[in-house]
């Protein structure tokens, strides 16, 4: 049997998702994608941390789900420093009480390819340069609104 959700069915489970993660953090690795977002980071490279305004510590948090889709709060400006230079293969967006990089199999986590074009998150570049250049200028690297 398959299931074809009604566009409220869609909304309400995003909201769940959104309880879930609002107030938590993206994170951009390079490396092997792992095969699951449970599972434990190895040989992977932390790229840079997404926060509220690259404060460091404020959350993101998602606009509410309308039309069966889940977007970043428009005024939220979420952008951060890149503290390391590498290839962006992936990301895991996960809540502010994960870890990452630890294997977890009761938190709520997103992962998904980095590129681009086609990828789950398409960027500007792929290629982070620590502390500097990316398309929003020296030193910094936005999510931008699609």
């Amino acid at each position: 049997m398959s299931f074809n959700f009604s566009l409220g069915a869609r909304n309400k489970k995003l909201a769940a998702l959104k309880a879930d993660l609002d107030g938590g953090f993206l994170y951009i690795y390079a490396g092997p994608v792992p095969a699951n977002p449970e599972d434990a980071l190895s040989g992977q490279t932390l790229l840079v941390k997404i926060t509220e305004s690259d404060d460091g510590s404020t959350g993101l948090t998602f606009a509410t789900p309308a039309a069966g889709a889940m977007t970043k709060t428009l005024a939220e400006d979420w952008n951060a420093v890149i503290t390391t230079s590498g290839t962006a293969a992936y990301y895991r967006f996960c809540d502010a009480s994960d870890t990452p990089a630890n294997a977890s199999s009761t938190k709520t986590r997103l992962q998904g390819t980095c590129g681009v074009a086609g990828a789950d998150l398409n960027l500007a570049t792929v290629n982070l340069i620590a502390g500097g250049g990316n398309s929003t200028g020296a030193g910094g690297f936005q999510v931008l609104e699609d």
